[in-house]
């Protein structure tokens, strides 16, 4: 029994996870959005969260030959931006 467990490791070592959610973070502040798996955009949500305001998970149709949901994550300056140069 794993107890206090705050972190799951979606099956991978440590130093991967790591690497993995700096990359994803990176991402996410370079474009303003990422398109992952909902376990780790639950998981991105919380490191994410202490940059930004507010961060919007939308949850998208499963890819064909995935069984993993998939979300977008979309910060709110991302769409102030993007929706500021339409109007």
């Amino acid at each position: 029994m794993i107890n206090n467990s705050k972190t799951k490791n979606l099956n991978r070592t440590s130093g991967h996870r790591i690497s993995m959610f700096k990359n994803l973070v990176e991402s996410f502040n370079k474009n303003g959005y990422i398109v992952t798996t909902l376990a780790k955009g639950k998981m991105l949500r919380n490191l994410i969260a202490t940059n930004e305001t507010k961060i919007f998970m939308a949850k998208l149709d499963n890819r064909k030959g995935d069984n993993a949901q998939m979300v977008k994550l979309v910060s709110e300056n991302f769409l102030l931006r993007k929706y500021a140069k339409t109007n």
